[in-house]
């Protein structure tokens, strides 16, 4: 199943669902708040024997394993899966049958076959008849549970007619991720299960980061799956859809035969060869300890008034986030500003914070509209002394083009980490951007992690991945001189310059990173629509 849709179309296709189908919602009205309570879980040690330090011994601080590396997060899901004694819990946006898709299923299964008890809780953006029958037959085996979150009525055709209709609710999504093993050990971030966010799709890739997780912490990400789990927004998938004409045995065949041949390439020799690997082989995995506090946004979230943010995380981050005194630095692959996140990062400028951001160019980004309200900003953001920096396209491009099972390969780059550093000692990691979306539309989840050894790391990090060969750092200069217009438009008297460097040679772009012609025309399109709260 492809996720993903043609630029173009997805540009046509957000200008008419807010055009034409932004007034009406599935309810006629929102329904009133619905008291929802977080169920509080406590967290085991049944899998810490793989760690290197005892884990008990540093409450009550958590310990944390960064998976910047798209092998190494592949490998950690796959290990403690293998591991898992008592209970699996999958939360995500996106679960794509492909390879890697298809491999961490085959490894539920064969966990749900020794008695682990399975459940998974699917955003229903990708849902419908074409997957309900793998879901069917997957829910049928006795100890695997499968819900979908806010999912349409109908599953043909006609639930893209219902998702139109019924955009103010349908349109609100479920965008947590959140990987649970024996309440145990626990992994959030920013990726969904698909083979570009762990380095096996051979033309793209994804640059996202992920962090594993033993200790207290595992407990409250627990805690917010079962609140997840028990609202009225997670349907039984046998309470959505009648699709059961695939068996569970021919799933399975056809799984087997799928990860058989998948076995055997050079991908999975790499992942085995990962350095996860070879800790998680020898117990010895190496944890930075650091106090921790988990948000998410309940799952009620989608049913009330976006401007009710009594069940945003956001309230709790914002203090967090204007309290810096020396740096933010945000990492956001969909980052679109308004007035009030403007005003806040003056202030935060006024104060002497060095605020940097990373975000995608306009030929990384794989949502056009995003990048054009983003763009409206760019001159006003430098203005006031934000470091801009966008994705390139070329991003890491000699570690993808030496890598054994990439064949001399280059895949297109594009961001989609996000993450945030405050000051010295703050980090902040989950599926939250920064954008109107995650604010007031979709549900997310973040951590908050105080540690100086894993904010030192990361700033590391965020230096590579925004030098010259990874990308662009914008900039103003004054533009040439310019005759009037017929038409009135303005005269720039500044433009912005996207600097980096290709085959080791510096380069200056003046058009959106050269981002190529249909790119930029698309964006200038888009600009005109008034869709920004919608993104």
């Amino acid at each position: 199943m492809n996720s993903k849709m043609p630029t173009l179309y997805a540009t046509i296709l957000v200008v008419l669902m807010v055009v034409i189908g932004g007034c009406s919602g599935k309810h006629q009205a929102l329904k009133p708040k619905i008291s929802e309570p977080v169920i509080h879980v406590e967290h085991s040690d049944s899998l810490h024997g793989f760690f290197g330090s005892n884990i008990s011994a540093n409450t009550p601080q958590s310990g944390f394993y960064p998976l910047q590396n798209n092998l190494d997060a592949f490998a950690a899901r796959i290990a403690f899966i293998h591991n898992a004694k008592k209970s699996l819990d999958l939360q995500y946006y996106l679960f794509i049958g492909d390879n890697t898709g298809n491999t961490m299923t085959k490894y539920v299964l064969d966990a749900a076959d020794r008695g682990v008890k399975v459940r998974v809780i699917l955003d229903d953006i990708l849902q419908g008849s074409a997957t309900d029958k793998h879901l069917m037959a997957l829910d049928s085996h006795p100890n695997i549970s499968i819900k979908l979150f806010n999912p349409t009525n109908f599953r043909t055709t006609l639930r893209w007619i219902e998702m139109f209709l019924h955009i103010n609710t349908m349109g609100r999504r479920m965008h947590n991720k959140a990987f649970i093993a024996d309440n145990s050990v626990a992994i959030i971030g920013g990726r969904n299960i698909e083979d570009i966010y762990f380095a096996a799709d051979s033309a793209n890739i994804f640059i996202d980061s992920d962090i594993l997780v033993a200790g207290p912490l595992v407990a409250d990400i627990s805690s917010q799956f079962e609140t997840y789990w028990d609202s009225k927004v997670c349907i039984p998938i046998g309470q959505v859809s009648d699709k059961s004409k695939l068996s569970l045995e021919i799933l399975r065949k056809n799984i087997d035969h799928f990860v058989e041949s998948f076995s055997y390439t050079d991908y999975v020799e790499a992942v085995l060869q990962s350095r996860f690997f070879h800790e998680f082989r020898a117990g010895d995995i190496d944890l930075i300890y650091g106090e921790s506090q988990l948000y998410f946004d309940l799952p009620t979230k989608v049913t009330i008034s976006e401007e009710d943010t009594d069940t945003h995380l956001s309230k709790h981050l914002r203090p967090i986030i204007l309290g810096a005194t020396k740096r933010l630095w945000v990492i956001s692959p969909y980052f679109m500003p308004n007035p009030n996140s403007m005003k806040a990062l003056e202030q935060l400028r006024q104060k002497g914070v060095d605020v940097a951001i990373l975000t995608n160019s306009l030929a990384t980004n794989d949502a056009i509209p995003v990048y054009s309200a983003y763009a409206k900003y760019q001159k006003a953001l430098l203005r006031m002394g934000v470091r801009l920096y966008e994705l390139s396209p070329h991003a890491y491009r000699r570690i993808f083009q030496d890598s054994l099972y990439k064949k001399g390969d280059i895949p297109r780059s594009s961001l989609h980490a996000k993450a945030m550093i405050v000051d010295d000692d703050i980090f902040i990691i989950g599926s939250a951007n920064m954008d109107p979306r995650s604010h007031k539309l979709n549900t997310e989840l973040v951590a908050v992690i105080k540690s100086k050894e894993m904010v030192d790391l990361q700033k590391e990090l965020f230096k590579n991945t925004t030098s010259p060969e990874n990308a662009y750092l914008l900039t103003l200069e004054p533009a040439p001189k310019q005759k009037p217009l017929i038409t009135g438009m303005p005269i720039e008297k500044e433009r912005v310059v996207w600097n980096g460097t290709l085959n080791k040679k510096p380069v200056k772009y003046y058009n959106d990173g050269n981002a190529g012609f249909w790119r930029r025309l698309g964006s200038n399109l888009v600009s005109y629509f008034p869709i920004e709260g919608y993104l």
